[in-house]
């Protein structure tokens, strides 16, 4: 049997290319849950990143993110094979920016946690239940976090200030993909996130139940018309358009007449606002798809009654922003700086992490996949097919980017991301490739003449061992002389070579240590500005400890 690239690229979707999904057969293998199996496993592993499509891959980060936020480790891990060795490379960019693998030196800087993001989707764990057909996706989007309704139930909790902690993270924004059958609970929960200044969005089909769907009418301020199925209405081709606190958002065009594109009319109750509208093509003319019901105390209630769609990739030949635009409009992406934002209006991919962390790379996403899938790779074969179907550049050109606060300017290539204390004006933790320097809020630092690729991050007291307490962990990838810029305490500093971690770039060394072991002492000069350091070959992608002695 033959694999063709171009044929499974056209079921990343669900259009009518789409044939079936391997829920069924997961399901079998009673591991179709994720969220079940998160609860034995650590680390948030997930395998849904591995092929070589990006803007599939954009989704298992952050899913592999999402299993992170509820495991008792919050490690986020994207499982990836099946490409060649410099499309991983540019995949692994990606992966680092999300917290979810790549480089250690780019997770150090993140203290290797997810990125944060303030959106939770619920995934849509009974949509194989309503048609087998489909699986446990209704869209490819990689800017939200997931989590069941019931792991919601299970560990949500609306804090006194309107967010919904849920595990590890908290939300302002709370998303229902596909829910044919919420539970009284999971309902409970979304009302007093509501009615405490959140925002929910409940899209697709209305609850089965009755008095389910009794109580999400209720919370949107709408009444659910009655449609002869009740899975919905099939009006493939049709448009919706969006008005009043959602004008902004460019109309969607629904799909297919699957039942996961169903259309749901719906009434706006008195103090609701038509937000959305669909001309269905019959006598029933313009009817209303989407209604938001606002709060006394800042939440917002809002229903659309058909599927929003997300595709940066344009894999069906345009790029589709409903999804982020609704969010947008909706005030879940505060400002034109917040990552998010950044990643859907310009060419870069950027997150935050809880620790104040920043990451940085270039979106990898419209590199449509023209190789064959497999673990054994043939590089003449992986040759012929990137000269065929070139890389797109991976160079970063940051020229005054403003980003979660602050305002960058840097040149480098791979990924960039950093930790800058805006009150002591410091460089706490930095990590990029080919690079030379990095400005953030007009404050410059400056560690080599030519390009280098180089990382380092604090450590503390509790790394400490009986002869030593750790200040810093360096990484040089590339032999040369830099000049860090480290804040030292007054007393004795020592520095120590360490375990080798590789670039990626170069052949394997052994590991003679390890990780968190010196094998010697290294010499050093301190300087005002820090710590300067010839790097040679044998020093060159060894961990480095900064320390001083006890």
């Amino acid at each position: 049997m033959s694999w063709a690239p171009e044929e499974h690229r056209r079921r990343y979707l669900y259009t009518p290319d789409f044939v079936w999904s391997n829920t069924v057969q997961q399901a079998a293998a009673a591991c179709a849950n994720y969220f079940k199996w998160n609860e034995f496993l650590t680390g948030g592993n997930d395998d849904t990143a591995e092929g070589g499509y990006a803007d599939r891959n954009y989704y298992g980060r952050a899913l592999a993110c999402s299993l992170a936020a509820l495991n008792r480790r919050p490690l986020a891990s994207a499982g990836m094979w099946g490409m060649p060795r410099e499309v991983r490379r540019r995949m692994e960019a990606v992966s680092a920016v999300y917290g979810a693998g790549g480089h250690p030196v780019f997770r150090s800087v993140a203290d290797y946690a997810p990125r944060s993001i303030d959106v939770l989707f619920v995934y849509p764990q009974d949509l194989v239940a309503v048609e087998e057909r489909f699986g446990s996706w209704m869209v490819l989007y990689g800017y939200a976090n997931y989590a069941t309704a019931e792991k919601i139930v299970q560990y949500g909790q609306v804090t006194e200030d309107g967010w919904l902690r849920v595990g590890h993270e908290r939300y302002r924004t709370l998303a229902v993909l596909y829910e044919p059958f919420p539970d009284t609970l999971f309902l409970d929960l979304l009302r007093d996130f509501v009615e405490r200044g959140g925002t929910v969005i409940w899209t697709s089909i209305p609850p089965l139940d009755t008095q389910a769907r009794q109580a999400v009418a209720s919370m949107c301020g709408l009444s659910f018309l009655h449609t002869p199925d009740p899975l919905g209405l099939p009006l493939p081709g049709r448009q919706v358009c969006f008005r009043g606190v959602l004008t902004p958002v460019p109309s969607q065009t629904i799909l297919t007449d699957f039942v996961v594109d169903r259309v749901f009319p719906i009434e706006p109750g008195p103090d609701a606002e038509v937000v959305a509208t669909l001309q269905t093509g019959g006598p029933e003319g313009v009817a209303t798809v989407g209604v938001r019901r606002c709060y006394p105390g800042g939440g917002q209630a809002v229903c659309l009654g058909f599927r929003p769609e997300d595709d940066q990739s344009a894999s069906t030949g345009s790029e589709i922003r409903t999804w982020f635009e609704v969010l947008r409009a909706l005030g879940s992406y505060a400002g034109d700086d917040h990552p998010t934002v950044v990643s859907r209006t310009t060419k870069y991919l950027a997150t935050k992490f809880a620790n104040g962390a920043i990451a940085v790379c270039p979106h990898y996403r419209r590199h449509p996949e023209n190789w064959p899938g497999g673990f054994y790779r043939d590089e003449e074969v992986d040759r012929v097919c990137l000269e065929r179907n070139p890389l797109p550049d991976d160079s970063l050109d940051l020229s005054g980017l403003s980003v979660a606060g602050q305002r960058v300017t840097y040149r480098g290539r791979h990924a960039v991301a950093w930790r800058f204390d805006s009150q002591a004006r410091t460089l706490r933790a930095f990590a990029g490739l080919g690079c030379c320097g990095i400005t953030i809020d007009d404050v410059t630092f400056e560690w080599s003449a030519g390009e280098v690729d180089i990382g380092w991050h604090p450590l503390g007291a509790a790394y400490a061992t009986d002869d030593v307490v750790p200040l810093y962990r360096v990484w040089v990838g590339s032999p040369g002389l830099v000049e860090l810029p480290l804040s030292l305490p007054g007393k004795q500093v020592e520095l120590w070579q360490g375990s080798y971690v590789g670039s990626g770039r170069g052949g394997a060394r052994p590991m003679y240590t390890r990780l968190g072991y010196g094998i010697r002492q290294v010499s050093w000069r301190r300087t005002p500005r820090g710590v300067k350091l010839d790097v040679g070959e044998e020093l060159v992608g060894h961990w480095l400890y900064v320390v001083t002695p006890v």
